[in-house]
């Protein structure tokens, strides 16, 4: 069953977030990810929107986005993804 990863996102350094992205989307198609929407927040309806931006993926099921989490070339990037930003990531499975 299909999964979708969001992310919710926000940025720290705008610079280095750049240079994680550049470097996260490879990591991401290798397994076979792909981008569904990039989103700057601009109004909350209801409740609190802790980060700015969100963003979200489509993967063929949970175990992919688990081996793309945790794959030695996306832990790689950890360390720059969190001098980037504070992100926060949810595993959906489509019902």
């Amino acid at each position: 069953m299909p999964a979708i990863l969001t992310a919710t996102i926000s940025i720290k350094d705008m610079e280095k977030m750049m240079a994680y992205g550049e470097k996260a989307m490879p990591t991401i198609l290798a397994h076979e990810g792909e981008m569904l929407y990039r989103a700057q927040t601009v109004d909350v309806l209801r409740g609190a929107a802790d980060h700015t931006f969100s963003t979200a993926f489509r993967f063929p099921d949970v175990a992919a986005v688990k081996g793309w989490f945790n794959s030695p070339e996306y832990e790689a990037l950890h360390a720059l993804r969190n001098e980037a930003a504070d992100v926060t990531f949810v595993v959906h499975e489509e019902v």
